[in-house]
Formats: C-alpha cells, sequence, structure tokens
C-alpha cells in the first residue's frame, strides 16, 4: 500500500487523497495488518491518525487483519472507497479488517470479500469504535465464524448509524454468526 506501518505519530498526521492500483500481498503468517493504503495503524495516547478520500483499486491478501484501505487501526477514516478484493483467514474488511477504538464514515466498499476462518465485513471484519454513514456493495464469500454485511465480528462497544449493506450474506451451511449487518456481537 501506501504505507507499511505508522507509528509514533504527531497530532494532526493526515493520509489524504492517496490511490493504491498494486496488488498487496502479505506471505508472513505474523503479519499485524495489510491494506491497500496502510498496513497497521497505532497511533498512541489521544492522537489518531485520519485517513481521508482514500482509494484502493488493488487486490489485497493476507492472513490476518486485511483491509481494502486498512489492515489494523485506531484511525479516524472517512470518505475512503475500496473497489478491490480483500482476501485472508482472519479479520478481513472492506474498509478495515481490525477497528479498534477508531471511527470510519461515509465509506462504501465494492469490492468482493473472502474470509476462511473468523471475521469477515463489508466494512470491518472485527470492530470497536464507530462505523456511520457507510456502505457495503461487496459480494461476501464466506465460510466461517462471524460474518455480516457491515462487522462479522463487533463488540458491544461498538456504535453504528445510518449503514446499509446492500449484497446478500450467505451461509454455506457450516458458519456461525451470519447477518445482514452483524455476524457475531460479543460481550467482551
Amino acid at each position: 500500500g501506501i504505507a507499511g506501518h505508522a507509528v509514533e505519530l504527531s497530532e494532526g498526521a493526515i493520509i489524504e487523497n492517496c490511490v493504491n492500483s498494486a496488488t498487496i500481498t502479505s506471505g508472513q503468517n505474523r503479519a499485524e495488518g495489510t491494506g491497500g493504503i496502510i498496513g497497521k495503524d497505532f497511533s498512541s495516547g489521544s492522537v489518531s491518525l485520519e485517513i481521508k478520500d482514500c482509494l484502493n483499486e488493488g487486490v489485497v491478501t493476507a492472513t490476518k487483519n486485511v483491509g481494502g484501505i486498512v489492515g489494523c487501526t485506531k484511525a479516524i477514516i472517512s470518505g475512503c472507497v475500496n473497489n478491490g478484493s480483500v482476501c485472508g483467514s482472519t479479520n478481513v474488511g472492506g474498509i478495515a479488517g481490525l477497528l479498534i477504538d477508531g471511527r470510519i464514515s461515509k465509506s462504501v466498499n465494492y469490492g468482493g470479500l473472502t474470509v476462511s476462518a473468523k471475521g469477515l465485513g463489508g466494512i470491518a471484519g472485527t470492530a470497536v469504535g464507530v462505523i456511520e454513514t457507510s456502505a457495503n456493495k461487496g459480494i461476501i464469500n464466506e465460510n466461517t465464524k462471524g460474518t455480516g454485511g457491515i462487522v462479522g465480528y463487533a463488540n458491544y462497544f461498538v456504535r453504528t448509524a445510518a449503514i446499509v449493506n446492500y449484497q446478500s450474506v450467505k451461509s454455506t451451511g457450516t458458519s456461525i454468526g451470519v447477518g445482514g449487518l452483524f455476524g457475531y456481537i460479543k460481550d467482551t
């Protein structure tokens, strides 16, 4: 993507108007995040990275925490679009693979999504944070635990508003927790 990891950021760090058209592949099983724009963002304290108006056109493939825009993040994401396919085994999302206390707004996923183990969502594979005014229009291919049109695995602290899933979410028959918006909501 545009950046591998973002750590120790200063106040007001912004990634804006970026486009990725390349194929991103991480063959490392221990990779902490793989995304079309940024792999992993772990800002510290009250500092949050902002990812604004970015576009991913490339295919993104990795094992865990895989997203069309960002793999693993605490960022504030707005106005982003994913058109690329996103594939992985755990925490796969059209915008973010793993959202931890971050925010996604005004973002859309059009890319097809595939996961083999758990946590597949049109916007976020696994989420604790805020998702608002966002939509999934990508096809979801699942064989997993926790598959949702918006969020696969959601902690009960997740907050949502004005979210829409336009695609069918179909179970292979072996799946646990499949839903139009949320696949699996857990309390911790």
